[in-house]
């Protein structure tokens, strides 16, 4: 996978707070460093967006890691879209790879934002393999 290339193909199913949600598809990016893990899942009010970050490593095969340097995960609420809540607790079991374009991923975490006084309990399963043309640049706001 080059440098700043993307995965189109895959499906993201998760959980939050016990309700199931499923998505017809997600996308992988490699920006150099990192390779991020982007998708939706639920109707136009309910579920949300993940972002599955992995650092440092373009392969990464790993049996319930626990969060830290390696990775982080973000939850973006369809219902509160404007905050964007970060991982403080989870782990994960995992298979990523730049070189063969594919990821196997099931996550567990608990989500936070800052000052408000409940958390998003995510669980979930990733699995993608294939690639498109499209660019980092031409799909993240910088």
């Amino acid at each position: 996978m080059s440098d700043k290339s993307s995965l189109g193909v895959g499906q993201l199913i998760l959980t939050d707070n016990g309700q199931r949600f499923e998505a017809g598809g997600g996308n992988m990016y490699s920006g150099g460093n990192y390779i991020v893990l982007v998708g939706n899942a639920g109707s136009v009010s309910d579920g949300g967006s993940i972002q599955l970050w992995f650092y440092d490593t373009p392969e990464l095969w790993a049996l319930n890691m626990p969060l830290g340097s390696s990775w982080k995960a973000e939850f973006i609420p369809r219902s509160d879209p404007g905050r964007t809540w970060t991982a403080n607790a989870g782990t994960i079991s995992a298979v990523v790879s730049q070189r063969d374009a594919l990821a196997i991923v099931s996550f567990k975490f608990t989500a936070r934002y800052p000052g408000v006084p409940f958390t998003h309990e995510i669980e979930g399963f990733w699995h993608c393999k294939g690639f498109n043309a499209l660019t980092k640049d031409s799909v993240f706001k910088e």
